[in-house]
């Protein structure tokens, strides 16, 4: 397990906390909603950046298990869109 989890999910409610306003404002949503969409569709991009900066991120097995899962999620994907753009 991470070491450094509690971190990551500190600095995630700093951002949300930071642009909660602006996201509910542009997607005319509750706080709560809002919040839960946020979390969603950004907390991806807050654990990457994170986990880069972090100095144990190349000995890190769940580091490396994230990014195998986010290459092929990523190139299933990739290949779903492809095969919707043929037909």
């Amino acid at each position: 397990m991470c070491k450094k989890l509690s971190d990551i999910i500190n600095t995630a409610f700093k951002v949300l906390d930071n642009h909660i306003g602006e996201h509910m404002y542009f997607n005319n949503m509750r706080i709560q909603d809002a919040s839960q969409d946020f979390i969603n569709k950004y907390f991806f991009a807050i654990r990457e950046t994170y986990c880069e900066l972090c100095e144990e991120h190349n000995t890190c097995e769940e580091y490396k298990d994230y990014v195998k899962y986010q290459e092929w999620n990523f190139d299933d994907t990739k290949e779903n869109i492809i095969g919707k753009l043929k037909k």
